[in-house]
């Protein structure tokens, strides 16, 4: 037993554990080890009822276990009473022949109340019994021919005694009743055994819950028990589910106190039972809920958790086309408050309910119509009012025929408003009418935008026709063919159609970025199967239903917007053609972003008609001509020199188009701008930089924008220095020990009639009474300024990150055109000198677009004009040797990086094999000569940043040369060495030093013979001055940190060089020099440097 116990006794911890695997696999473990024990120790079938015949017949090991298990059952430490009722039943099915009185026996002596025990450990004790009752019950025990009569009779006085003496038990109890009777019907006397539990248990009569759970369950499980009559004396037909039973079972129900954080498992039986029930006059579950719902979600909000929790258990067993009629006033009224707000007592439970009906639609889409109905009838804005997703969600599992039906279901609200409920009945009716017609077009357009609908072209159409119709146009007639063209009464109010027509461009962005599916077809975004983008197919509408008699414009347009929209339809029908016509997929895109931004501008001439000034279709008519000459009209005349290129012309379209409000136009912008980056200019750079370039606050607005904006602020600035345009401009009216405001001091003087030189402080309460009115109006005027000028700031500020964008979008399109690299240092100085905390977004975004498109650029463009990038690179030096921040050297050093790479670009370009070989060699030293100005801005900078005082360099600019660029690297080598001989270096640069020799020799790779005779001859320079450095090192104060460092970069250096010539370096005299200073006193007891000297040695 001592040799077997260990390998058994580790799993009994782990059978309390919270984990259920855990638990499990512990349990697993153990009756593998006990059956392998018992079956080495006895096989015979003798029938254990007994101590002594327990001792014969079963191992140790085992006799232990199942004393243990017994005993772990009245322990409440984490899962121990669960996981050792499972162990416990396992372990009693192993034991076939032990005998029911013997395990009852046990099981009553190890959880006996035995002296003085704490209700706590009373209660332990109580719960350990009827977890050993149900393990038992479980095992199989109760069917076995050795368990008689009297076993039964004594476990079932225990289970009566307990649930008499304790309410909390009395579940329990009747649990393992249950229990008994589903797991003893094998036995030979299960009817008198099964008679004596239900008559002994119903002697009373139905009076608690238990009691009703109780008789569902015996129902099922003893079909044949005969005494009905008898035990339900006052029950109909002596059975609880007869209808006319319903009040005494729900008075029951409800009169019972029950305060568990779950459900009382009656509800569950009992609904299961009413589910399965085909007598017709047995209850429904709608007759159930209908009578207890109320009482649920009308009470305490413990019983309205309890109400949630049953109609969770209901959800399941109702069928598809009943589920809406659960959803009642009382549980939409208590659901919609619940979800709210989280401060809700129920808001968790609320959602768990929220998400289980999404859950169920996704489930049975065909029951999500009427659920989601359901639920707009509790409040219209289901969503908006519970701040969720549900209702979107539940539409998002619709059909296409579900959708279609949704949709006509809101046509009919839109045109007879009083169908839908409103809660707020202080609304007049014209209000009514426009709140429900705005809440149907919520809905339409919500449909649209829920990314995990299917979408179909069916429905989609019908809502892009339907807010048409009644956003552009008023319907004169009926049409009996198309039930969305209905004469609309009352009248929609000029609100109601504005929102209509803004719609309609919201909405198209999103039609923009739907990609349709037929069958195993996927169309591009933004497309219908027919090929016709969405905003062309708008158009098309439009221009259609402008020929309907039935139907009128709703508003009036000028003889130039009529123009406008008559060259915009003809521009799109032509383009139109032109793309049929040709099969050069790049041609088809800059046709297709041409006839988006004439749809575009055509549809939004219908939805603001009143903003002329912001016309651009003649303008982009005169750009698409000029860049698509038509044969035998225009004949490709030539620009005049004042003339820009089509490009710029469009580029500059496309940027007054980022400063409108709608989000879409923006988007189509950007979109369009993708297509034509590739042939853009320097000019437009010029353009793009131009704007982000302005500056800040309103000075950049009056400059950027040509409105009324710019023109408010001119008060602002009559009234306010041109310095405030830096400050924070905040409207708290807190600091009051700021200076005065003489500004604000004339002002109030003036308004208040007083003499200039008269002083405020002289008036006393009286004489300032009268002025109160015009003091609040000057400081109320002030605070609208800041508040404008605020305003201002944000503007200019997200219209330059706008173009920020194409400007990303120009670099990446034109990253190899030589004229590319004019834009690098215009960037960089443009970015070093923002510092306003206002533009710090428009920083950190050049920031990135430097990195991403120069720093780590994946393709260079091919420069024709070296020597003034050479000038441009040193140009970079300067600015970075004043540069503290270390992001910004960064960006110089990538940037500079990008420079020498566009140089060695153009070197390799030069040479074509078409030249002669004299002229190879005049281009290759040009070339040279050019790498060599560039070694020299790159050694002014090395020399400044190990020498100079006042100097930023950092040590980045250097080592990225080295990583990157590691053809100039290489020519440096030289001057790195020499810089080691500088006598007045500090510590600190003799490190850096000696890390970048070290980088550069540990980056050859394959070494040419002009290489290596390089090295060969810069080694023995290098040594001489590494002798001379360490000769003098204790007078220089290096430490011994250093000093480590230094010896860890020349073991790399001279393990390179073995490498590459395949022996040592001659260095004794090196090695005595070190050698003799970590000697000295300073660095004798230094960790870790004779190590490192040893480990020198071996390389020399």
């Amino acid at each position: 037993m001592k040799e077997s116990l260990p390998a058994t006794l580790n799993q009994y911890w782990d059978l309390a554990s919270i984990d259920p695997i855990k638990r499990n696999n512990a349990t697993l473990l153990l009756i593998q080890a006990l059956t392998t024990i018992q079956s080495n120790f006895n096989n015979e079938n003798s029938l254990i009822n007994d101590s002594n015949a327990m001792a014969e017949s079963l191992a140790p090991e085992v006799q232990y276990a199942l004393k243990r298990l017994l005993r772990g059952l009245a322990s409440s430490r984490d899962a121990a009473r669960q996981g050792f009722a499972v162990a416990l039943t396992e372990l009693l099915i192993l034991l076939p022949n032990l005998a029911a009185s013997l395990t009852l026996s046990l099981l009553h002596d190890l959880t006996e109340k035995n002296g003085t025990k704490t209700g706590q450990e009373e209660r332990e004790l109580f719960f350990g019994r009827l977890f050993g009752y149900l393990a038992i019950a479980k095992a199989g025990v109760f069917n076995r021919d050795s368990t008689t009569i009297n076993d039964f009779s004594l476990v079932i006085s225990t289970i009566f005694k307990y649930s008499d003496k304790k309410d909390y038990l009395k579940e329990s109890c009747c649990l393992v009743l249950i229990q008994i009777l589903a797991n003893s019907k094998e036995h030979k006397e299960y009817e008198a055994i099964s008679t004596l539990i239900i008559e002994t248990y119903l002697k009373d009569k139905i009076s608690t819950v238990e009691h009703i759970w109780f008789t569902l369950h015996v129902k099922t499980l003893v079909p044949e028990f005969s005494g009905w009559g008898k035990l339900l004396p006052d029950w109909k037909r002596s059975d609880i589910t007869y209808v006319k039973n319903k009040k005494k079972l729900i008075d029951i129900l409800q009169s019972t106190h029950y305060h568990n954080s779950t459900i009382h498992p009656v509800y569950t039986t009992l609904l299961k039972s009413l589910s399965n029930n085909q007598d017709s006059t047995s209850l429904t579950i709608f007759e159930f809920w209908a009578a207890v719902e109320e009482s649920f979600f009308t009470s305490t909000h413990e019983r309205k958790f309890l109400g949630f929790q049953i109609f969770l258990e209901i959800l399941p067993l109702v069928s598809n086309e009943q589920v809406a009629l659960i959803i009642t006033p009382h549980f939409l009224r208590c659901l919609i408050n619940s979800l709210h707000s989280k401060e809700t007592y129920l808001n968790k439970q609320a959602k768990l309910t929220a998400g289980r009906l999404t859950t169920y639609a996704e489930e049975n889409p065909s029951v999500a119509l009427p659920l989601a109905m359901q639920l707009l009838n509790g409040n219209h804005r289901f969503d908006l009012k519970t701040k969720t997703k549900t209702v979107e969600n539940i539409l998002s599992t619709l059909t296409e025929d579900g959708i279609m039906s949704y949709l006509e279901y809101l046509t009919k609200v839109f045109f007879t408003p009083s169908l839908l409920i409103l809660k707020n009945e202080d609304l007049e009716l014209l209000d009514r009418n426009d709140t429900v017609r705005l809440w149907v077009l919520d809905q339409m357009c919500l449909l649209i935008r829920t990314g995990k609908m299917k979408k179909s072209e069916k429905w989609l159409v019908y809502i892009v026709k339907f807010i048409v119709v009644h956003g552009i146009f008023e319907v004169t007639k009926r049409n009996e063919s198309d039930i969305i063209f209905q004469v609309v009464t009352p009248e929609l109010s000029s609100t109601t159609r504005t929102t209509f027509r803004e719609r309609l461009l919201t909405s198209l962005g999103y039609l923009n970025a739907i990609t349709l599916k037929v069958g195993e077809e996927s169309y591009p975004a933004g497309e219908l199967p027919s090929g016709q983008s969405w905003s062309v197919y708008i158009c098309s509408i439009i221009t259609g239903m402008q020929k309907m008699k039935h139907l009128k414009l709703n508003q009036t347009f000028t003889t130039e917007l009529q123009t406008s929209v008559g060259i915009a339809s003809d521009m799109i029908a032509s383009i139109g053609k032109l793309k049929s016509k040709t099969t050069d997929k790049t041609l088809i895109n800059e046709y297709q972003a041409f006839q988006s931004i004439f749809s575009h501008s055509f549809i939004k001439h219908y939805i603001q008609p009143q903003q002329e000034g912001d016309d651009i279709i003649p303008e982009l008519k005169n750009c698409f001509e000029l860049m698509y000459p038509i044969k035998n009209k225009d004949k490709k005349r030539k620009l005049d020199e004042e003339e820009h290129l089509p490009i710029e012309v469009l580029t500059d379209i496309l940027i007054s188009l980022l400063d409108k409000p709608s989000a879409v136009l923006r988007t189509l912008a950007t979109d369009v701008f993708k297509v034509f980056a590739p042939k853009s200019t320097e000019k437009v750079f010029e353009l793009l930089y131009g704007v982000i370039s302005v500056p800040s606050g309103v000075h950049g607005a009056e400059e950027l924008f040509e409105d009324e904006e710019a023109e408010e602020n001119d008060d602002a600035n009559e009234e306010e220095s041109d310095d405030d345009d830096d400050d924070d401009v905040s409207v708290d009216d807190s600091g009051m020990d700021e200076p005065v405001d003489e500004q604000l001091r004339a002002d109030i003087k003036k308004a208040m009639d007083l003499d200039v030189e008269q002083d405020l402080d002289d008036l006393d309460d009286d004489e300032m009474a009268p002025f109160d009115a015009k003091l609040s109006e000057i400081f109320r005027h002030r605070k609208s300024l800041k508040k404008s000028k605020k305003e201002t700031k944000e503007s200019v500020l997200h219209f330059k990150l706008r173009v920020t964008d194409l400007l990303d979008i120009y670099l990446k399109g034109c990253i190899t055109q030589p004229f590319i690299i004019n834009s690098v240092e215009p960037l960089l100085k443009l970015y070093l000198t923002i510092t306003a905390t206002d533009d710090k977004l428009l920083r950190n975004k050049l920031g990135s677009l430097l990195q991403t498109r120069f720093c780590n650029a994946k393709h260079i463009p091919a420069v024709t004009d070296t020597d003034a990038v050479v000038v441009m690179l040193g140009s970079i030096h300067e600015l970075c040797g004043k540069l503290a921040d270390v992001q910004s050297s960064k960006i110089c050093s990538g940037v500079s990086i990008f420079l020498i790479k566009s140089i060695l670009h153009a070197q390799s370009l030069d040479v074509q094999p078409s030249k002669a070989k004299k002229a190879k060699t005049s281009a290759k030293a040009d070339t040279l000569t050019v790498l060599d100005r560039v070694s020299d801005i790159y050694k002014a900078s090395f020399t400044s940043f190990l020498t100079g005082k006042n100097t930023q360099f950092k040590l980045g600019l250097f080592t990225d040369l080295t990583t990157k660029c590691f053809d100039v690297s290489w020519k440096l080598l030289p001057f790195y060495i020499s810089c080691l001989a500088l006598s007045d270096l500090k510590p600190f640069a003799i490190v850096q030093t000696f890390e970048i020799t070290s980088n550069i020799i540990k980056s050859v790779t394959k070494p040419t013979d002009d290489m290596k005779k390089t090295l060969q001859l810069q080694l023995a320079t290098y040594i001489k001055h590494v002798e001379t450095i360490f000769t003098t090192i204790e007078s220089r104060n290096v430490s011994k940190d250093r000093v480590k460092t230094i010896l860890k970069t020349m073991i790399a250096v001279f393990r390179k060089v073995k490498v590459v010539f395949a022996e040592g370096v001659t260095g004794g005299s090196l090695l005595t020099c070190l050698e003799a200073t970590l000697e000295l006193e300073c660095y004798r007891n230094a960790p870790g440097l004779k190590t490192l000297l040893k480990q020198l040695s071996l390389l020399l």
